[in-house]
């Protein structure tokens, strides 16, 4: 069976965010994404952090025609061992500049665009960066962000 425009779109949205490491010239060196299983904060040893947990919550359709308008916000959890501020701020930095420019230079804009492999897929139309979410409570001494995604999509109603 094929998979949906909605499953290609987050394993490509998933593969760009594996791209993170200090290998590829990003601050942050992630060790693992997390979308189909993700696991609790508290499973996770030091040795699997930094990690990345990507939850898919609310996708609002809309109908145009024949075609079907996603809005579906993305949460992309940021997991760390360490717990100052500015290790976190670089990571939810290199998030930013994987998904969008696909490059730890940023030299590249909107490069979200098209297909895969340059894009995450020919699908998404705009991607937007609602918020970023800091955790109050450190659990474990493992620091905790959420950035919330809009990714918007056109797509038919039976390849949702």
């Amino acid at each position: 069976m094929a998979a949906s425009k909605k499953e290609l779109i987050i394993s490509g949205l998933a593969s760009r965010l594996e791209t993170i490491t200090a290998a590829n010239g990003y601050d942050t060196d992630v060790q693992a994404v997390y979308l189909d299983e993700i696991p609790m904060s508290l499973d996770l040893d030091e040795y699997q952090l930094p990690a990345i947990l990507i939850v898919c919550s609310h996708d609002k359709l809309e109908r145009k025609h024949q075609w079907v308008h996603g809005n579906w916000n993305v949460e992309i959890q940021l997991i760390h061992n360490e717990v100052d501020d500015a290790t976190m701020h670089r990571f939810v930095r290199d998030v930013a500049k994987a998904v969008f420019a696909n490059s730890p230079t940023a030299a590249r804009n909107e490069a979200w665009r098209g297909p895969a492999p340059t894009g995450i897929h020919e699908s998404l139309y705009n991607i937007w960066q609602l918020e970023i979410e800091s955790d109050l409570n450190m659990i474990d001494a493992n620091r905790f962000f959420i950035v919330n995604y809009l990714l918007q999509y056109q797509t038919r109603p039976h390849d949702l």
